[in-house]
């Protein structure tokens, strides 16, 4: 049987450089390995190109905070080991906020309770509420903040993700926290942003610059499509053309700051704990999953624009 020219050619190319170089060749010259390459490039200068025009660089420089943006922060802590470098973070914020912390049973509230009666903060008051271990942050943000969310105009989020069934590690919690809390003034300084632009109603890192992350955030259009029309019309927002849950963006890793007015219909639909799974390691396709990529299309319903922050470095 004679070769086929593609393995003619492979073979003769192949010869003439080094064997890692003919070992990426010889990959990139079987179609289905091929087809997954060519994909992992176009999401990754997609994402790239999207961030290029959508991202706002935000700089650390103190400015004047004298804008009536009532500010609540909230965080899921299920880890209580990452309190240090929780505090790190959040001590970055100098101007008024509440912060709501949630946590998944009374011994770990009493460590977060301790650890911020020696830990000083700026924040005016500091509520540790025990809210059962259903439904990852997403469920704790809710019960915790739905009673109270019409009392503030900006809500933070962000918790103690370690992303151990991605294989991630602690990289991908580093890189959200840094963009959201990373250097005194920065978090100060997107709150004054958002006083200073009514149109934008959630901002959020843009995706970690990670394949896997690429590739998720890409196909969550395609995969999470019918989920993301179905938990829409659920909470009353029925998609149009304009309003088409099949573009993607969304803040990957679930930790964001956004306006109450903008992301509403979230708290005001009344979600139960039973609408939430038991945590038994799911990797995907959970109603937390679709939650975190509705985000933007409810900001967008109400008039809203979504727009990636990251820390403008010098």
């Amino acid at each position: 049987m004679k070769e086929s020219v593609m393995v003619k050619i492979r073979h003769f190319v192949g010869s003439f450089f080094s064997e890692q170089f003919r070992e990426k060749f010889i990959l990139f010259s079987k179609k289905d390995t091929r087809k997954i390459i060519l994909e992992d490039f176009r999401y990754k200068y997609t994402i790239k190109w999207y961030t290029l025009w959508n991202c706002i660089n935000i700089n650390t420089e103190q400015q004047d905070y004298s804008h009536n943006l009532k500010t609540a922060v909230q965080f899921h802590i299920y880890y209580t080991d990452l309190l240090d470098e929780i505090y790190e973070g959040i001590k970055n914020i100098t101007s008024n906020y509440d912060l709501y912390i949630s946590t998944n049973t009374d011994e770990k509230k009493q460590i977060i309770e301790l650890f911020f009666q020696n830990h000083h903060i700026a924040a005016q008051n500091i509520i540790v509420e025990t809210i059962e271990n259903k439904g990852r942050d997403v469920w704790p943000l809710l019960k915790q903040i739905q009673p109270i969310y019409k009392n503030y105009d900006i809500i933070i989020h962000l918790h103690s993700k370690k992303s151990v069934n991605k294989g991630l590690g602690d990289e991908w919690r580093k890189y959200l926290y840094y963009n959201i809390l990373g250097k005194i003034h920065y978090t100060d300084n997107i709150i004054k942003y958002l006083s200073n632009n009514p149109q934008i109603g959630i901002m959020a890192p843009p995706p970690l610059p990670h394949k896997g992350i690429y590739r998720a955030y890409c196909e969550s259009k395609f995969d999470f499509a019918n989920e993301t029309i179905d938990l829409l019309n659920k909470i009353g927002l029925k998609p149009t053309k304009k309003f088409n849950p099949k573009k993607f963006q969304f803040p990957a890793g679930n930790m964001f700051l956004a306006r109450t007015n903008a992301i509403k219909q979230i708290f005001e639909h009344n979600f139960k704990s039973e609408d939430f799974p038991s945590e038994i390691g799911q990797d995907d396709h959970t109603i937390m999953h679709t939650i975190e990529r509705i985000w933007h299309y409810v900001a967008k319903y109400n008039g809203y624009k979504y727009k990636e922050c990251k820390i403008k470095d010098k």
